[in-house]
């Protein structure tokens, strides 16, 4: 997984959410409660911080460039399911 720079993500997560606070809390939630269950993928990229968890969110934003929140959230669902099934 490749390291960005975090003032690059965080500024790119500022702008792709922009203004919509129930937005970024609801992906904020769904980041956070992945870090938490899975922390081995997301040590590079969380320690408990919001600037961490920016840097996370912002990698999957770049996955889903352009698609829109109902798709960025529903790609973080998707990867939730990955590691679920990664781990039957």
């Amino acid at each position: 997984m490749p390291k960005r720079d975090p003032v690059i993500n965080k500024a790119a997560v500022i702008a792709y959410l922009g203004s919509r606070k129930r937005h970024r809390a609801t992906i904020l939630e769904i980041t956070a409660g992945l870090a938490r269950r899975y922390p081995e993928y997301f040590s590079n990229h969380f320690s408990g911080d919001d600037e961490k968890l920016y840097v996370r969110v912002a990698f999957i934003l770049s996955e889903h460039n352009g698609r829109g929140f109902r798709r960025v959230r529903k790609g973080l669902w998707e990867l939730e399911e990955t590691f679920e099934a990664g781990e039957r």
